[in-house]
């Protein structure tokens, strides 16, 4: 990862810090927000993690619960161009 690519990184991290994924957001703002500070469109991927949890009642009904979370948050983003004038995406995945 060249010395760009570092300092972006470092720049999403620190965007990501402060995002309460506990409430309300989206992958439209995040990239929006990125935007602004990349100045560029970053690919924005959220994986979850999921938590089944059954019980019973008193009456011996099964009561089944969902407790979904934000795991990790994947963000690709240019990391320059190549010898051929290609660019280069770095995808770089942060965990919560």
């Amino acid at each position: 990862m060249n010395s760009s690519a570092q300092m972006k990184y470092q720049m999403i991290e620190q965007y990501i810090l402060s995002v309460d994924f506990g409430g309300d957001f989206s992958v439209k703002k995040i990239k929006e927000e990125l935007k602004k500070i990349l100045h560029e469109i970053p690919a924005v991927e959220i994986k979850y993690k999921k938590d089944i949890i059954v019980t019973e009642d008193l009456r011996g009904n099964k009561i089944k619960s969902t407790d979904e979370k934000v795991k990790s948050i994947i963000i690709g983003f240019s990391d320059g161009v190549n010898e051929k004038g290609e660019i280069v995406v770095h995808k770089e995945e942060f965990y919560l």
